[in-house]
């Protein structure tokens, strides 16, 4: 409960993790601090991020065994991803600069490309194989 940000404690939920910054959720499971790209910042995209992201990006694609999630900020209605919710990085190709989601939730793969996730997504976070 004290992992969570403040205005996530005063909104009711059923499960300790719920609300939580996925950092926080993931690091509660493995005891190991994820690495994160602007999940704490202010901004509702990665915009501003534009090549830390593709570093990121590439990285991830490159180790087979890292685990991470995209997450979205506030989307418009009607919106291809969902307000405040994370999508499981299923695979990236780095040289077309595709990335496969999985919206575990709703049980959707989803395709996006590098702007995609800039545009459209708020943080990037997990581990890479190599941390667990």
């Amino acid at each position: 409960y004290f992992k969570k940000p403040i205005s996530s404690r005063m909104i009711e939920c059923r499960e300790i993790f719920e609300y939580n910054r996925p950092s926080d959720f993931m690091e509660m499971f493995t005891g190991i601090r994820p690495v994160t790209l602007n999940e704490t910042s202010m901004s509702n995209t990665l915009r501003g991020k534009k090549d830390s992201l593709k570093v990121l990006l590439d990285r991830i694609s490159d180790d087979e065994d890292g685990a991470f999630v995209a997450g979205t900020g506030f989307t418009f209605l009607n919106a291809r991803f969902r307000s405040w919710h994370c999508y499981n990085i299923d695979n990236i190709d780095k040289n077309t600069h595709v990335v496969l989601l999985n919206d575990n939730k709703y049980q959707h793969k989803l395709r996006a490309d590098y702007d995609d996730i800039r545009s459209k997504f708020k943080f990037i976070c997990g581990y890479f194989g190599d941390m667990l």
